[in-house]
């Protein structure tokens, strides 16, 4: 059987911190307002006022973890992050290993809707908390966690925009 060529916690640096937040903005923008139209149908994924934050945090994890597996020469595939449309698939593939990239704010706490988490077929979730500065920029940091979804359905759930589960990060750490 393969093995995930990642640690389960760690950190990751790059030197691309601005582009990558270009990026995000940008793309972030054109998620959301794609994402206005699907709200309709499935009023439980919208975010309201924090849409704009919530997918541009989305693609800065995205486009971190690429350049990452970029970095350590790790082959993968992933889908494109650019994506209009919502994806109902892991965001990276690594062998047999199907991740789906979740960004992290300054939360202290991994989330997974519930919902999302019983429809994609992902083998775990890599979590991603990008660092920023004083000026919410990017600093070229964040720190990374990867977690089997076979362990997300154990955690507990609340609700919120939506219902989702969650884990203290603190929890996870202490795990190690």
């Amino acid at each position: 059987m393969n093995r995930l060529p990642l640690k389960k916690h760690g950190f990751i640096y790059f030197d691309n911190a601005k582009e990558i937040q270009e990026k995000a903005t940008h793309y972030g923008q054109l998620r959301t307002k794609t994402n206005a139209n699907l709200h309709e149908i499935a009023p439980e994924y919208d975010r309201g006022d924090l849409a704009v934050a919530v997918d541009e945090l989305g693609i800065i994890a995205e486009l971190i973890a690429i350049d990452f597996l970029k970095q350590e020469n790790i082959p993968f595939t992933a889908v494109d992050v650019f994506e209009k449309e919502p994806v109902k698939t892991a965001d990276v593939f690594i062998l047999d290993f199907k991740l789906d990239v979740k960004g992290v704010s300054a939360i202290t706490e991994l989330r997974v809707n519930r919902r999302t988490h019983y429809q994609k077929d992902v083998s775990h979730y890599w979590f991603i908390k990008p660092e920023k500065n004083e000026n919410n920029e990017l600093t070229g940091k964040a720190e990374y966690w990867i977690v089997t979804a076979a362990c997300v359905t154990y955690w507990k759930s609340r609700k919120s925009f939506s219902e989702f589960f969650y884990k203290e990060i603190n929890e996870i750490n202490n795990e190690e």
